[in-house]
């Protein structure tokens, strides 16, 4: 039986190696067009800013059995960034998020969104415990728990997705009467990071 010569196994293994380069090359081009197609048609999450922020307190003689101690009355815009793409948001939660306050979760409604579109939506929490004061302004930070799916997305027809969205609020402090102390400015929220995300506690 003929033997390989010694250059005949380098000529073979020559060949073998060409082919795996072959095959690595063909597996991190068709990786390196799915990242790039996946970076252009994944949708942006939803834009929450806070346009306006009312901070009352609840006067102790008058809510004598109320354990509750602060009103959060907030204004924000909800915007869909994306074109041509609709977002449902199926739910959407507000909370009061910070070790020296607690308050309940607040739902919205469900609804859906176009592409480039901004709705206008109103949030009221009740706040229990003693928000971080300075100078006359309350520093407060809010959550957003979201659960939204994107449609008419052009490669990837339905995707869905949970984000959280931190506002991190300078609030005065209203009177009693609802009179606003005025001086808010207009806050944008920020998503937070996968490896920071937080669970809705209970009030």
């Amino acid at each position: 039986m003929p033997q390989l010569r010694r250059d005949d196994r380098y000529f073979y293994l020559a060949i073998v190696c060409s082919i795996i380069g072959v095959v690595v090359c063909f597996f991190a081009v068709i990786g390196s067009v799915y990242a790039v197609l996946w970076k252009s048609f994944y949708p942006h999450g939803p834009q929450i800013t806070v346009t306006n922020a009312s901070l009352t307190h609840l006067d102790s003689a008058a809510y004598a059995e109320n354990t509750l101690d602060y009103n959060l009355a907030l204004n924000f815009t909800i915007r869909n960034r994306n074109k041509g793409v609709r977002i449902d948001y199926r739910s959407i939660q507000v909370i009061g998020a910070n070790k020296n306050y607690k308050s309940v979760a607040v739902s919205m409604a469900p609804f859906y969104q176009e592409g480039k579109n901004t709705t206008v939506m109103h949030a009221l929490l009740q706040l229990q415990g003693k928000p971080r004061e300075m100078a006359g302004v309350y520093s407060i930070d809010v959550m957003f728990f979201l659960r939204v799916r994107y449609d008419r997305v052009k490669l990837f027809r339905k995707i869905k997705g949970s984000p959280q969205i931190r506002c991190k609020l300078q609030v005065r402090l209203s009177s009693s009467n609802g009179t606003s102390a005025g001086g808010f400015n207009p806050t944008e929220c920020k998503s937070v990071p996968g490896n920071q995300r937080y669970r809705i506690r209970a009030g």
